[in-house]
């Protein structure tokens, strides 16, 4: 919230100034996380840096501060992946698709009308507890 606020709640140093200061490896939000989606795009759009680098702040940055071992926040062959497809529109992306555990539980189309948001089977791997990215998943980048 801080970034999208563009000011702390309380003074101190803004997001802004620690992303641009190369300070800032993660973001984070107890209270509101649809932010941290809007954080990353805004990073990308307003302050210049590439998409990667903007969505890592959301994704590898505080998975390597929850988790050290790296199997948080990255998709790389088998490891567990919660997914979260979104559409990239102005002033703020919207969430399409939200993937749990193999299952999608949230679909949208990206006008904003919610299709369904029941679960659906599991993907193609029976007895798979979790989706788990593949070498062909991971060599996919969206546009």
């Amino acid at each position: 919230p801080n970034l999208l606020r563009g000011q702390s709640s309380n003074g101190n140093l803004t997001a802004a100034e620690a992303i641009h200061r190369d300070c800032c490896h993660g973001l984070i939000s107890d209270y509101y996380p649809e932010s941290l989606m809007q954080a990353a795009f805004k990073v990308h759009r307003d302050m210049g840096r590439s998409r990667e680098t903007a969505l890592a702040l959301v994704t590898s940055g505080p998975g390597a501060y929850f988790d050290p071992t790296g199997e948080l926040g990255m998709l790389k062959p088998g490891v567990k992946a919660d997914l979260v497809v979104v559409a990239e529109t102005r002033p703020w992306v919207k969430t399409i698709q939200t993937w749990v555990g193999g299952k999608r539980i949230y679909n949208c189309d990206p006008s904003g009308i919610t299709i369904d948001q029941q679960p659906l089977p599991d993907l193609p791997n029976p007895g798979a507890p979790t989706l788990r990215t593949t070498e062909r998943q991971v060599a996919c980048r969206m546009n």
